[in-house]
């Protein structure tokens, strides 16, 4: 599929479960999956960037709160409810995603997490300016590492979310053959178990 088949599609199959609620994006980086989220009018849009350089694209669009901070520090310090957490593409670039995933749910309490991620680190065209990523990469058993990233695999994240409590009501293939980072990843939707 194409760039705009992609968008349409997440639309329509994931981002409906915005509608009426109060959402959090974690790294929405330049706003391209943001501005999808703002037409399914949230009840409220707050958004965590480690990337001071997006702060300008970001101010564009509609959101209720951006927050300019590392997303794990910040949620560990500040505990707020969401209804749907989303991470689109920010897997890859944690030091230890599982740890990410445990902060987002034990500190946000979600009835829904949408995430994704890349599949295969030879898909990925890496640039130095990821240098601004503090620390060293210590990856766990099954994690492939790619550069500065991490590639995180579905069985492993669909595993940590199923411990959390979370079930797997939807996920998909991606292969999107205008865009680097979803040329070929996965995309999965997770719901709090009752």
């Amino acid at each position: 599929m194409n760039n705009l088949e992609y968008l349409s599609f997440l639309q329509r199959q994931y981002l409906k479960h915005c509608k009426d609620k109060l959402v959090l994006e974690i790294g929405p980086f330049s706003g391209h999956h943001t501005e999808l989220i703002v037409r399914e009018n949230p009840k409220q849009l707050d958004v965590i960037e480690g990337d001071h350089r997006q702060i300008s694209h970001l101010q564009k669009l509609s959101i209720d709160n951006i927050i300019l901070d590392d997303a794990q520090l910040y949620l560990l310090e500040n505990k707020k409810q969401y209804d749907v957490v989303i991470c689109f593409g920010v897997l890859y670039h944690l030091h230890d995603p599982l740890s990410m995933l445990e902060v987002i749910v034990n500190q946000c309490n979600p009835t829904h997490v949408i995430l994704d991620c890349v599949v295969d680190p030879g898909d990925l065209e890496f640039l130095a300016e990821e240098n601004w990523l503090p620390g060293n990469r210590q990856p766990r058993s099954g994690w492939k590492s790619a550069g500065f990233n991490l590639v995180a695999p579905f069985d492993i994240i669909n595993e940590s979310m199923h411990n959390m409590q979370y079930e797997l009501i939807k996920n998909d293939v991606i292969n999107v053959s205008d865009s680097i980072s979803k040329k070929n990843s996965w995309i999965g939707l997770w719901e709090i178990m009752e």
